[in-house]
């Protein structure tokens, strides 16, 4: 009798562990594709010809994604975010939720549809090196003697923009290479110059009236910033 009851015992526990898996298997399969690489590259596989589809699919989970960023020789491939102001996405994740890592997010002011002079990007430097906390890698020397490391590529709705490194530096708290368009060709000029003479190291870069600038920023510490500018190479 006893063993008869260790075997239905036995039988129950099996159609219960069944069940949790099917149903987890179910959730699996059919909830909505979390905002992680390996389900935009999912996402991507049937459109591989088309890497801007990624964007576009993505902004039909949340309307707010604007573009996708890669930064060679580093963690960076993330979706990139942008609200009515730059604190949303500082403490929000792709879903909207709560989450203190926030998310990679375009400033409020800028437009990559039309792009500006400036377009500015920002992210945490998370000690796990997620979002930009692997930013820091550009100022190695190892990562700088690697020159496809300095082709970093913006995916927008409309195609793939690809930017090269002109400057790379820490610097502590300013705003002033935060401005987004300048009243005139020559204080475009002046600023960019400005910030090729600012990198720790030197890519050969001048200022040109027509250039249009990707600046990511991000924190060092309480009291320094990291930041890397790159000009617009291809349309």
């Amino acid at each position: 009798m006893k063993n008869k009851r260790n075997i239905t015992l036995m039988i129950l526990g099996f159609l219960i562990v069944l069940n949790i898996s099917i149903v987890g298997y179910k959730l699996y399969k059919y909830s909505p594709p979390k905002p992680k690489t390996k389900e935009y590259i999912v996402l991507n596989e049937t459109n591989k010809d088309n890497d801007y589809n990624v964007v576009n699919i993505l902004k039909t989970l949340n309307d707010d994604t604007v573009g996708y960023i890669k930064v060679k020789g580093t963690n960076i491939d993330y979706p990139v975010m942008q609200s009515s102001d730059n604190d949303f996405y500082l403490n929000h994740d792709f879903n909207k939720n709560y989450l203190f890592a926030g998310s990679v997010f375009l400033d409020f002011r800028n437009n990559l549809d039309t792009l500006d002079k400036n377009n500015i990007i920002y992210a945490h430097a998370m000690n796990n090196g997620t979002m930009f906390g692997s930013l820091k890698n550009v100022l190695t020397d190892a990562w700088h003697q690697n020159k496809d490391n300095y082709i970093i590529e913006l995916t927008t709705t409309d195609g793939i923009k690809k930017f090269e490194v002109i400057s790379s530096y820490v610097i502590p708290v300013t705003n002033d290479y935060l401005y987004v368009n300048f009243d005139s060709d020559q204080k475009f000029i002046d600023f960019e110059t400005k910030m090729i003479n600012r990198s720790q190291h030197n890519y050969g870069a001048k200022a040109n009236k027509d250039d249009k600038l990707l600046t990511l920023s991000t924190c060092m510490n309480h009291v320094n910033r990291v930041v890397v500018h790159a000009r617009l190479i291809t349309d």
